[in-house]
């Protein structure tokens, strides 16, 4: 492999692959690489593809891909990756995830009754500032989801069917939540509209606090002209007086040290993948649910909590352990919780391999429902399983009560499971169910809400190959 990058600020991580830097494109020169890893802050169409006579992997290296003009065609031509395609979903859900956390809040605070969780996104006017990408997914969902009413400024206007174009004073003034995802440097709202805005406002910022100061919206928190703020741009000290109405959350974007990891991770992982292509060589992953418990039998939810296996489970962790032998596992990886160790267990004497708990890999936690027979909750709770059944977005954020959401197991697992990826080779994880459903997705590239319909049974063994992200069940 040839690996070429164009104008990355940081490529020691890069440096064991040798790669061209390419700093100022001559479009009149041929470039050697077969791959090249583009800083997405450029342009790059499909007929620049003539200096790269060579290239078969492209993978594009930032937040979007508002760069690539002409993306269908290109992706005729070469393969495209996105390292954006993890974070780019996490930012979108992340949005709506808050947006949950907030209404969650607002009933706690105001109804006194944790288990009261009703949402109040339903039809509501929200407008959204910079329709990117992540703008416009979250728009789509939370209209043909929630049935709401999107207004969006932007550079210009989309004309996109079912959505209002307005302007940034407009929104203010109409919707009952802002989402602020610009990424110009020169976007702007003027302080002076929010002498006039909605007064049940919620300003949702994750892009930059220069927009909309933190600093300007306060006092109208303060003297309740507008309901709320969430967001995770500004560091300031709301005051006592306002903190029910405020939600700050830590940034997710790639600003952290562990963020940064993540995306480096997500490119090594996709270099993986090709050179395994290009030499035609084969590495698997493959992930056991653990054996089946006592309340597994019993139908009780266990989520954190724990049982011991039955017999059948011991002897299917045998024979988990049996269809791995001939598999050339070097490691096992565990949740930390017994039933999944103790199948891991059984599998690694068979083996003869390290074996190594990774806390993240936790079961999710179900709340109030753990330790309760599933038939009884099912019935108690019937509107929250309906939901979930019939909305794939419904069941991805909204938790458990007073337990997780399957997005927050998604978080959890995220950096652990790429960093795996790139260290290791024909590798196992024991898990849980609901924990490998978002495990699977992340290596195989699924969209966030296709993870969560991804059952597994207690005697099923799911191979992943890597190359060509090809799953297969192996019943034991």
């Amino acid at each position: 492999m040839k690996l070429g990058t164009y104008k990355l600020s940081n490529k020691d991580f890069l440096r064991s692959y040798g790669p061209e830097d390419i700093e100022n494109l001559d479009t009149s020169s041929r470039y050697d690489c077969d791959v090249l890893v583009w800083n997405n802050r450029y342009d790059f169409c499909s007929e620049m593809l003539v200096s790269f006579p060579r290239l078969k992997l492209f993978i594009n290296w930032g937040t979007d891909d508002a760069n690539l003009p002409d993306l269908d065609m290109l992706a005729k031509r070469v393969m495209v990756k996105k390292v954006d395609f993890y974070a780019q979903q996490s930012l979108c859900e992340y949005v709506l995830m808050l947006m949950v956390a907030f209404e969650h809040a607002q009933e706690k605070i105001f109804h006194d009754d944790a288990d009261n969780f009703t949402m109040q996104i339903y039809g509501k006017k929200i407008g959204i500032i910079g329709l990117g990408k992540i703008g416009f997914n979250v728009a789509s969902f939370l209209h043909k989801s929630f049935n709401c009413i999107i207004y969006y400024n932007t550079t210009k206007d989309y004309r996109i069917p079912d959505y209002q174009y307005a302007s940034k004073d407009d929104l203010i003034r109409v919707c009952d939540y802002v989402i602020i995802v610009a990424k110009s440097r020169t976007c702007s709202v003027d302080p002076k509209v929010m002498e006039h805005a909605n007064p049940d406002l919620v300003i949702l910022n994750i892009s930059r606090d220069s927009i909309l100061p933190f600093k300007i919206i306060c006092p109208y928190l303060q003297s309740g002209k507008i309901r709320g703020f969430i967001g995770d741009v500004t560091k300031l000290n709301p005051g006592d007086g306002v903190a029910k109405n405020i939600l700050i959350s830590p940034r997710i974007g790639y600003q952290t040290k562990e963020a940064v990891e993540l995306k480096q991770n997500i490119l090594l992982f996709y270099l993986k993948q090709y050179m395994f292509c290009e030499a035609n060589k084969k590495s698997y992953v493959h992930i056991a649910r653990h054996g089946k418990t006592e309340w597994n039998s019993l139908r009780i939810y266990q989520g954190t909590y724990d049982s011991p296996l039955t017999h059948n489970g011991k002897e299917d962790a045998e024979k988990i352990a049996e269809s791995l032998a001939d598999k050339k596992i070097v490691h096992v990886f565990t949740s930390p919780l017994g039933r999944a160790k103790r199948t891991a267990e059984i599998i690694v004497d068979k083996l003869n391999v390290p074996i190594s708990t990774i806390p993240s890999f936790i079961e999710m936690n179900f709340g109030i429902f753990q330790q309760k027979p599933q038939e009884q909750i099912k019935e108690l709770f019937d509107d929250f399983f309906t939901n979930r059944n019939n909305n794939a977005h419904y069941k991805l954020f909204v938790p458990y009560p007073s337990g997780e959401s399957y997005f927050d197991v998604y978080q959890r697992i995220l950096f652990d499971i790429m960093r795996i990826l790139v260290t290791y080779d024909n590798f196992a994880i024991v898990g849980h169910e609901s924990v490998n459903r978002m495990i699977r997705g992340i290596i195989t590239g699924k969209n966030l809400t296709e993870m969560v319909n991804a059952r597994q049974k207690n005697n099923e063994l799911i191979a992943i190959e890597l190359s060509e992200n090809i799953e297969s069940v192996i019943v034991v």
